[in-house]
């Protein structure tokens, strides 16, 4: 089976929970067997390309430069398909020239679409282009049925499949509820996502932390991941004095963000409105008390 990943915004960060789901699809088609490219444009960071290189997927970050216009940039990738052959072409996210390209395709190509979030930049292009369109994913019911009730893609071409996730072990999760540590130990709390405060409100940290200072209650904040408006979240947490009580770490790994939950005791989510929220999944899956 041969799977043509359409991402556009993989190489230009801030990066989210569909760039998360992303590596490890690709990964894990690739562990099956099955030959998976994902078509990608250039951009400053390479990070979710160069994991996805290493797990076995072939990554094309080359077939349009950009000053091709968005027609000719369609023009392109439909004639990398029509040569490499895909027996489905998945858009992931990719605000144009992933759907440009479908008119263009054999019809014997399989075509999917993702729609990761519950916003109208998922279901207007699928609305646009849903006579081109095989089947549509929602990753929530209520993107199921936005697809269906919104954008008009009938329902036995529509399906719900939910993000999947590594956790700990039963055995582990339960090691981690019996654990009592010291009462002097500080509350540590996490957050795991892009630093913006558009859907994300991560300026409404300062004064939750005002507050928590306040109430002389140890505790540390770690803020795992980058964003827009991270410089001014660190200054005005420094023009509040509370800098002293939050950590930023900045883009993880995989496998660092997962040891970063084993260390946390709730995870905090304030967004104003979420697709399926990965890392909140994630911090559930490591026995995290998750506060939204």
């Amino acid at each position: 089976m041969r799977l043509a990943l359409i991402d556009t915004t993989c190489t230009t960060p801030p990066f989210g929970g569909n760039h998360t789901f992303l590596v490890s699809l690709g990964r894990q088609l690739a562990q099956l067997g099955w030959s998976v490219a994902l078509v990608t444009e250039p951009g400053p960071d390479l990070t979710l390309c160069n994991l996805l290189a290493a797990a076995g997927v072939q990554v094309e970050t080359s077939l349009w430069s950009p000053w091709h216009l968005p027609e000719e940039r369609a023009e392109r990738l439909a004639q990398w398909v029509a040569a490499w052959k895909p027996d489905v072409y998945v858009i992931s996210t990719c605000p144009d020239v992933g759907w440009l390209a479908l008119p263009l395709l054999n019809p014997c190509v399989g075509t999917v679409a993702i729609a990761h979030n519950d916003v109208p930049a998922y279901y207007a292009p699928l609305q646009h282009y849903a006579p081109f369109i095989d089947c549509a994913v929602g990753v929530s019911s209520e993107i199921y049925r936005q697809i269906v009730r919104g954008a008009g893609i009938p329902e036995p071409r529509s399906t719900q499949i939910p993000y999947g996730v590594e956790g700990l072990s039963l055995e582990e999760a339960r090691h981690r509820w019996s654990m009592n540590p010291p009462p002097e130990s500080p509350l540590r709390i996490g957050f795991v996502g892009r630093i913006a405060h558009s859907q994300k409100r991560v300026l409404d940290f300062v004064p939750l932390v005002a507050v928590l200072q306040r109430r002389w209650l140890p505790f540390e904040l770690h803020l795992i991941g980058d964003g827009p408006d991270r410089d001014t979240l660190q200054r005005e947490l420094r023009r509040a004095g509370l800098e002293r009580h939050v950590r930023f770490w900045g883009w993880q790994s995989q496998s660092a963000v997962r040891e970063h939950l084993r260390a946390l005791d709730v995870f905090l989510l304030m967004s104003d409105h979420e697709g399926l929220p990965v890392a909140l999944l994630e911090a559930m899956g490591h026995a995290v008390v998750p506060v939204a």
